[in-house]
């Protein structure tokens, strides 16, 4: 059974700050080298999707989804 890798070129426009530990460096860098060894292609392509709110409560405790509406809400940065 392939390996689901979920990617897309929009990832490379998504800019958290420096510091924060998904930024553009770590996307590109982890892309080059699965295609440097040969695993990008043994992958099997997943196209990205907005997951609807009953997906995200399956996996985040109320109170994170509720600190991440806010912060959307407000304009914030990352929580």
């Amino acid at each position: 059974m392939p390996t689901g890798l979920v990617y897309s070129e929009r990832y490379l426009e998504h800019d958290t700050g420096g510091l924060h530990p998904e930024r553009l460096e770590r996307v590109r860098t982890i892309a080059h080298r699965l295609h440097k060894c040969g695993l990008w292609s043994l992958c099997e392509p997943l196209t990205p999707a907005p997951a609807d709110l009953e997906a995200v409560r399956r996996v985040h405790a109320p109170e994170y989804i509720l600190r991440v509406e806010a912060a959307c809400a407000t304009g914030a940065g990352h929580i």
